[in-house]
Order: C-alpha cells, then sequence, then structure tokens
C-alpha cells in the first residue's frame, strides 16, 4: 500500500494488487472500486484520483464514480512510483531516476525532470512550494514551478 487521497469526506486507496477504490469516511460508505493490479499509492483532487499500475500504464479515475477519465501506456515497465498532484499537472518518479509531469486534464507529457540517473527509492512530495525527490545514490532533488 502507499499514499492515500483524502478530499473532504472522500478517501481513496489502493488495496495491493487488487484494486482502487473510494469510500465516504462519513458514512462509512464504499463509494465505488475497480479491479487493478499496482502496488502503489493513488493521488488526487476534487475531481480526479491517479494511479499506476504494476506494468506502469498510468491513468485516472473519476473521484465521483471511479469511471475511467483517461489511461496512458507510454510510461510502461519504468517502475512508476505512486503520483502526486501538484497544480495542473501530476508528478511521477521512475526507476530510471525520471520525474514525469503529466497532464491532470488528458495525460499528455508536459515536462522530464532528471535527477542522477538512480532510482527514485519514494513518491514525490511537495515541501514547501517545492517538488522534491530522493534517489537510491543518495541525491535529493527539488524542483520550484515558474
Amino acid at each position: 500500500m502507499g499514499p492515500v487521497s483524502r478530499i473532504r469526506n472522500s478517501v481513496c486507496a489502493r488495496a495491493y494488487s487488487a484494486a482502487v477504490g473510494c469510500v465516504d469516511a462519513s458514512r462509512g460508505a464504499v463509494v465505488w472500486t475497480r479491479a487493478a493490479q499496482g502496488t502503489t499509492g493513488v493521488h488526487g483532487d476534487d475531481r480526479l484520483v491517479f494511479g499506476s499500475e504494476s506494468d506502469g500504464r498510468f491513468q485516472a479515475w473519476q473521484r465521483a464514480t471511479g469511471e475511467p477519465a483517461w489511461s496512458i501506456d507510454r510510461l510502461k515497465y519504468r517502475g512508476l512510483t505512486a503520483p502526486l498532484a501538484l497544480g495542473r499537472v501530476v508528478a511521477v518518479a521512475d526507476s530510471r531516476g525520471l520525474v514525469h509531469l503529466i497532464s491532470r486534464e488528458d495525460g499528455s507529457e508536459m515536462t522530464r525532470l532528471t535527477t542522477d540517473g538512480s532510482p527514485i527509492l519514494a513518491p514525490p512530495v511537495l515541501a514547501g512550494d517545492a517538488l522534491v525527490v530522493q534517489t537510491r545514490n543518495g541525491g535529493v532533488f527539488a524542483w520550484r514551478p515558474q
């Protein structure tokens, strides 16, 4: 398991290698679940929930219904981390030391950020106004939006 996405009473999470779903925490009721083969956590906003499958397919689900919003295959087999929804983009890192900034709206790739080339160990985090990742070689990298 990994990070979860909470917006008010909506809590969305991944069941290890089985499903992604959201619950209404105030009622303790399952809102939706979808079969999903990932092992990392999810993140999202009030509209969408984002996550990657074990094979690297990256996708977004409608937070309210669980219906697929979009899916991309171009990051397959890159060992993706859990995502971080951040402004207009979703950040997801990979085992090649790259951070991919993907459009929340349609899954198009906005840019890639490079590190020292070693795998990124944990999901990207927000520290103040900076996006931060740590690599296996001990590098800590931070970027601020322009």
